[in-house]
């Protein structure tokens, strides 16, 4: 496939071929080599791999690959989760003459779909085959076949592939399930780890950890290749990362240089981490990703007493082609780069500007992209659509892009894409526009100027979308315009907006009276005042402190949105454990929101829709693939009975008051209460609390099954504390297949009965189920 976007390799006159077949040689064999057997490659949960070991395994898994009938060229998908298996499984392609491709382990049907179509893949190396669609599935190795494989297999020799022929992809981050695959030649193991050595001086006797994962191109770089290129310690981790996770890898890994990005260096500097960073033997911080905030940088330096480097790179470059060390202005040319401006007048009169960048690990292009390839690729340099400005001192200084693609937390957001998902079909809105902004602590995020007639009912609207998207798509600021700046043929000007969100009093901006634009704060990103959130262990406790009674609006909902995120992306949270800072668990909707529902058709719209944004996260709570534990001290009443109902467990004390007293006020319990209470306890009994309007005590509660426990008061906090640290130590995905099918049965029961089949295949293959599984087996057969 590549032929069709570069010239082909290997063709040409006799001279050509002879000059290619003397500069091959193997990039997988080139990393591993020189380095002594007994060193320490690679060091995993527990698993330590030493160099010889690892070359033994590498020269084996070749073998396998070529057993399957893998040639020269042919690509292999390693789809696993971060450990010594990926690198073996990916240097092993490689070392077999194969292109190798790491791909998202928790990658979304869809651009799984997209990437298996373009790729075509000879061999995809996965945990189990149940993600891969038909046809693709025969191809797949599973996680304990390949394992079994590779170590019967007689180690083979490495195969020499020219300089220019693929030798691994990367996918740059996508949107609308669309990838792109940038293809690497061989030349580029040999210069990978130059800028590792010479400007970050990694070598033997250093210990890498990066949060990322290594489908990413940083990590794979930095960590991976770089790592081994100078014979420095891998250490791998194969848990999605947050700041008290990474933290706590750093403690017990003890890692030299720590790669991350900004927004979590952010959260380790607000979590109180720096200081203890430092003194667990780290020397060095790298941060790339994303633009890193001059005041993270500076607040970092001051709590840890560390340096950070600022580095600037990207898939189509693999390295970090750009550095700032302390003391530098600006970015800086890393070693074996070349960087001139693609407009040199705009840089000359202190403008921004695409650059081109030459360097020894310029990819050969993307895969079929021919448009994109055109574009980014000029006159042998790599020419992305970021912009920068020199600096008085030589370097440069990043300054945003010149397309609407931008990285938030890491993650590509397609800013038209995203405005036309929030505007679609809204009633009353003219027109919208996303722009990338710092936040408040200087971390790229999104705000959201629109115009248009009913300013409540849009802000409400708009809220309620924002709600539903992923965390690093949700605008964190929304401001009312008149109408959008445009140059006289129309286009939109984003740098204006970007300028106006800067001045907090700009006219444009201003907040119209009672409820005006939604901010971060009405938005709940401050949501730590809201919601308070510890870990203990494997539970994440989330506190509800909103005084006097907790009342649902918007900011509290979106905190706990904030909180739940927070449990399902870490996979070693197994249980969500949500109470209350006061002596009422939740009272349901703000009286004030309803007082001003009563007032006008407006505001009647935007009650409906806080109870649409009710029915959202307690239907993503109840769907989370963990835990959920209500611990309801006090009254339950309304929506927070419907918070407590969304979740699996609930334990009120004696005295507690539950129910759905709504029809009482001529209402119903519309944010999920009518369903949940009808499937927990049945019809008839259903219809006599809500047609009723009872509510109950926590002994009442527990009588009729509306609650699974009933304890005093004062052991209220100590039982619900135990329950969760007890369900904490059982596994989460068994937990999260068990729930799923307990779902299905109370909808109806009969697609339960392949989901248990289903489930049960997804288990048997997870390691660890096979850990428990087996050490239940040896300690009956003793």
């Amino acid at each position: 496939m590549v032929e069709r976007l570069l010239p082909a390799i290997g063709r040409g006159s006799g001279d050509g071929l002879r000059a290619a077949a003397r500069d091959a040689f193997n990039g997988a064999e080139l990393l591993l080599a020189g380095h002594p057997d007994d060193d320490l490659a690679i060091e995993s949960r527990g698993e330590r791999l030493s160099y010889g070991l690892l070359r033994d395994r590498v020269a084996r898994a070749a073998a396998v690959w070529r057993a399957r009938g893998l040639q020269p060229g042919d690509r292999v998908a390693v789809q696993l989760p971060d450990g010594p298996d990926w690198v073996v499984a990916w240097l092993g392609a490689l070392w077999a003459g194969g292109v190798a491709v790491g791909v998202n382990p928790r990658i979304p049907a869809p651009e799984w779909q997209f990437i298996l179509e373009q790729a075509a893949f000879d061999v995809i190396v996965a945990e189990s085959a149940a993600a891969t669609p038909a046809p693709w599935r025969e191809r797949v190795i599973t996680l304990e076949q390949g394992r079994r494989a590779v170590a019967a297999a007689m180690p083979v020799a490495a195969q020499p592939r020219p300089a220019e022929a693929p030798a691994f992809w990367v996918h740059s981050s996508g949107t609308s399930g669309r990838p792109k695959a940038v293809v690497h030649a061989q030349r580029c193991l040999r210069e990978v780890g130059r800028v590792s050595a010479e400007r970050l001086g990694i070598g033997r006797g250093d210990r890498l950890y990066a949060s990322s994962r290594l489908f990413f191109a940083y990590p794979l770089t930095n960590v991976l290749l770089g790592g081994l290129r100078h014979g420095a310690t891998l250490i791998l981790d194969d848990r999605w990362p947050d700041a008290a996770h990474v933290a706590a890898m750093v403690a017990a890994t003890r890692p030299t240089v720590l790669f991350s990005v900004p927004s979590l260096w952010r959260d380790l500097l607000q979590g109180g981490c720096a200081g203890a960073l430092a003194a667990q033997g780290l020397r060095l911080c790298v941060s790339a990703g994303e633009a890193l905030p001059a005041r993270l940088r500076e607040a970092w330096r001051s709590a840890s007493g560390l340096e950070m480097v600022d580095g600037y790179g990207a898939s189509e470059v693999l390295s970090l082609v750009l550095t700032a060390r302390e003391g530098d202005d600006g970015l800086q040319p890393s070693p074996g780069t070349t960087v001139e401006p693609l407009d040199a007048k705009a840089a000359a009169a202190g403008g921004p500007t695409r650059l081109l960048i030459r360097c020894a690990t310029t990819a050969l292009g993307y895969l079929d992209q021919p448009a994109a390839m055109a574009d980014s690729f000029r006159e042998g340099a790599f020419c992305p659509a970021d912009l920068f400005v020199r600096s008085a001192g030589g370097g440069w200084r990043f300054a945003g892009r010149e397309d609407a693609l931008v990285k938030i937390r890491g993650r590509w957001v397609n800013l038209v894409e995203l405005e036309q998902q929030l505007a679609a079909d809204l009633p009353g809105l003219r027109e919208a526009a996303a722009v990338c902004v710092p936040d408040a602590d200087g971390v790229e995020s999104v705000a959201l100027f629109y115009a248009g007639d009913d300013d409540a009912q849009l802000r409400a609207a708009l809220a309620a979308r924002i709600a539903a998207l992923p965390p690093h798509q949700r605008p964190t600021a929304l401001h009312p315009i008149e109408s959008l700046p445009r140059t006289p043929t129309g286009k939109l000007l984003r740098r204006r907006l970007q300028e106006w969100h800067r001045l907090p009093g700009a006219p444009e901006l201003a907040t119209a009276a009672p409820g005006g634009a939604l901010t971060a704060a009405t938005l709940g990103m401050t949501g730590t005042r809201l919601v308070h959130t510890e870990r203990r262990e494997h539970v994440l406790v989330a506190t509800l402190d909103r005084a006097p009674v907790n009342a649902l609006d918007d900011a509290l909902l979106a905190a706990l949105a904030a909180a739940l995120d927070a449990a399902v992306a870490d996979e070693t949270v197994t249980v969500l454990h949500l109470r209350s800072a006061h002596r009422v668990f939740c009272a349901g909707a703000d009286l004030a929101l309803m007082r001003d529902s009563l007032a006008s058709e407006a505001g009647t719209e935007a009650m409906l829709a806080l109870v649409q944004r009710m029915q959202a996260l307690h239907a993503r709570l109840e769907a989370a693939p963990l835990v959920t534990l209500a611990e309801i001290g006090g009254a339950a009443l309304g929506g927070g009975f419907e918070l407590a109902l969304a979740c699996d467990l609930r334990i009120a004390a004696d005295a507690a008051r539950l129910g759905l007293p709504e029809a009482g006020l001529g209402l119903l319990p519309g944010a999920g209460g009518t369903q949940r209470l009808t499937r927990l306890v049945g019809s008839g009994l259903a219809r006599r609390l809500i047609l009723g309007a009872e509510t109950l005590d926590g002994r009442e509660a527990a009588a009729l099954g509306l609650v699974q426990w009933s304890v005093p008061a004062a052991e209220l906090p100590a039982r619900a504390a135990a329950i969760a640290t007890r369900l904490a130590g059982l596994p989460r995905h068994a937990l999260a297949e068990n729930k799923h099918c307990i779902e299905l049965a109370a909808a109806g029961g009969g697609p339960g009965f392949a989901a248990e089949i289903e489930g049960t295949r997804r288990l048997y293959h997870d390691p660890e189920t096979r850990r428990r599984v087996s050490a239940f087996l040896d300690h009956r057969a003793r």
